[in-house]
């Protein structure tokens, strides 16, 4: 066989950790996605605190691996998962704490001291966040927690390299991951911020690499218990989000390429290339992510799944249509199926939602978590209302990036009939849904083969601006309530200070 880097036959493994769902998809030179398989993400109760059973996850992944048919075509693997996650790992390879899940609340005690000691968000462009959003502040809660843990710990890797790390033995971490939130890095000056180092543990963090490269060949369990091939070129990988954005930045490119993107799932994240994060707002929970090639990354974002599913009280494993830890169903969270025909009278009378639905930052971080009122709606009038919030969010999330361009919207969401046809409704510019709602598989799959392949532009098709009268007389009205309720315009909250 030729060299696995140049063999256009072999197939991409894509590690795709969320936090809802954990998928494995393998991936051609090509970007179709051969197959894929998904389950529910496992966490575990009973540590010290929630903790993601990272056991299960690699159980799960080498079991589909070792018994897939295509097997010895896998010539390439490729990591992409959430973001405020890191595994601390000891001088013999493994985790040496539980693995925190970032909605874990941290006690207020250890939470304030740790806010006292957090760099500006000048210098980090990520805002205070609650429970353990910021990395940082997971990572001093443990210390806090467990005094001799520090002495055990010989790397914190971010959570892609963690994954690559259990492959290959290299230890790295990449800029997508640290720029995420996490405190710990300045995105302005391409260096870790000076929390690291005021935490005592800036020795921990291993080099830096770019998320397509190679960080070695697979080895250990992985060849000797599981018969995967040894050539296995392990690379980097990367935040998920900035996956889904990375053929639009390292593409070939067009010239109507949108510059702006909404990508979707258990996280909405606005992202908007190229933008001036000297203008974010800390208090409205927009930062800075670093994109793949490095570059201060405006980003605006809010728990949309997770709103979307405790507004509309379904599981996800149900409205995934999921069958076990191997369902391999169709992705339907977040959709919505209101026919166009019924739009006018759906929106004259769908209820407005007002901020905040769970306490998890967004544009409106801080307020309280109010009642929906839904309880005598049908199922699918809660479902159209829940879209018209989350719509109302996005709009907002736009209007702090100054998105103005054209937009692309990826991910589960793109299949929501009342939130695309609001965007295109309200957005002074078009509005293109991807064909693929994979978005950071694709993405990582295309990384495996940069910088000597150029990935494709992502597939999309623009929507047709329709029933514009009827949203904007809804977002009128919902940004009204929100006035008259708060006493400042959703636009321009908070209020002013004086």
């Amino acid at each position: 066989m030729e060299d696995g880097e140049h063999d256009p036959s072999r197939l991409c493994a894509v590690l795709d950790v969320g936090k809802t769902h954990t998928k494995l998809g393998l991936i051609d030179r090509a970007g179709t996605i051969v197959d894929t398989g998904t389950r529910r993400t496992p966490a575990l109760d009973g540590m010290p605190y929630r903790a993601f059973d990272i056991d299960d996850i690699e159980r799960w992944m080498l079991r589909r691996l070792a018994d897939h048919p295509l097997k010895e075509r896998i010539g390439h693997f490729v990591p992409v998962t959430h973001g405020a996650c890191a595994v601390l790992v000891g001088e013999d390879g493994t985790p040496a704490a539980p693995v925190m899940d970032y909605e874990w609340p941290i006690p207020d005690k250890l939470s304030e001291a740790y806010t006292a000691l957090r760099p500006a968000y000048g210098t980090t462009f990520s805002p205070d966040l609650p429970a353990g959003l910021n990395l940082g502040r997971q990572l001093f809660a443990q210390f806090r927690m467990d005094p001799t843990l520090k002495k055990r710990v010989r790397w914190i890797l971010p959570y892609p390299q963690y994954w690559a790390y259990r492959l290959c033995g290299v230890a790295a971490a990449d800029v997508t991951s640290l720029g995420c939130h996490t405190d710990l890095w300045a995105p302005e000056h391409a260096q870790p911020s000076p929390l690291p180092r005021a935490m005592g543990c800036a020795a921990m963090l291993p080099p830096v690499r770019a998320p397509w490269d190679v960080l070695g060949t697979i080895s250990g369990a992985a060849v000797d218990r599981h018969g995967l091939n040894r050539d296995i070129r392990v690379h980097a990988g990367f935040h998920d989000s900035n996956a889904a954005l990375f053929p639009l930045i390292a593409g070939s490119g067009t010239r109507d390429d949108p510059p702006a993107v909404i990508s979707t799932g258990t996280w909405f994240i606005v992202m908007k290339p190229g933008g001036d994060p000297s203008a974010l707002r800390e208090a409205r929970d927009c930062l800075a992510n670093v994109d793949a090639l490095g570059r201060p990354l405006p980003t605006a974002r809010f728990m949309g799944g997770r709103i979307f599913e405790r507004l509309t009280a379904e599981g996800p494993l149900e409205s995934d249509l999921l069958s076990g830890e191997d369902g391999t169903g169709p992705d339907t969270t977040l959709m919505d199926t209101t026919p166009d025909t019924t739009l006018d009278t759906t929106l004259a009378g769908a209820p407005c939602i007002m901020p905040n639905v769970i306490p998890s930052g967004g544009p409106f971080m801080g307020l309280p978590v109010l009642d929906a009122g839904l309880d005598s709606l049908a199922p699918q009038q809660v479902r159209q209302a829940a879209s018209l919030y989350l719509l109302m969010l996005t709009r907002v999330c736009l209007h702090m990036l100054d998105v103005t361009g054209p937009l692309l919207l990826e991910g589960p969401a793109a299949r929501n009939t009342v939130l695309v046809r609001g965007l295109a409704a309200l957005h002074p510019a078009p509005v293109y849904v991807a064909e693929e709602s994979r978005g950071p598989m694709l993405g990582a799959a295309a990384a495996a083969f940069y910088p000597a392949v150029k990935p494709d532009a992502t597939k999309k098709r623009r929507i047709d601006p329709a029933y514009a009268d009827a949203f904007a007389a809804f977002e009128q009205s919902w940004q009204s309530r929100f006035e008259d309720r708060f006493g400042v315009h959703p636009l321009t909250w908070p209020r002013p200070a004086g």
